[in-house]
């Protein structure tokens, strides 16, 4: 599952345009980062980042269309919640690496 910490990253990594500058924005270290890429596409099996090849300005990263819907999903959640009132979303708190993540857990 991707938290509240995961979602920040990509959302810094597309407005960014760089793994490593995401990843410094939030402050996690780049290998940090590179790893919690890996291993939410291998749980999810899909892509979360492609490398743009280039030189400058034009080479970086930049998230898939997966992720940025992965990005917008716990605010789409809410606004549907508060307009049906039939689903219940809670946030709780994860310790990860001594850095508290939000989860976002859906009961339907």
């Amino acid at each position: 599952m991707i938290g509240e910490g995961g979602a920040e990253l990509l959302q810094a990594v597309d407005r960014l345009g760089s793994l490593a500058e995401g990843a410094r924005h939030i402050g996690w270290s780049y290998r940090h980062a590179w790893g919690y890429i890996r291993r939410a596409e291998a749980v999810l099996g899909v892509s979360l980042v492609a490398t743009r090849a280039g030189k400058g300005a034009a080479r970086g990263t930049v998230i898939t269309d997966v992720a940025r819907d992965i990005t917008l999903l716990p605010e789409r959640l809410r606004s549907r919640s508060k307009m049906k009132g039939g689903m219940a979303a809670e946030a709780t708190k994860g310790h990860n690496n001594g850095r508290t993540a939000d989860r976002l857990h859906v009961d339907a």
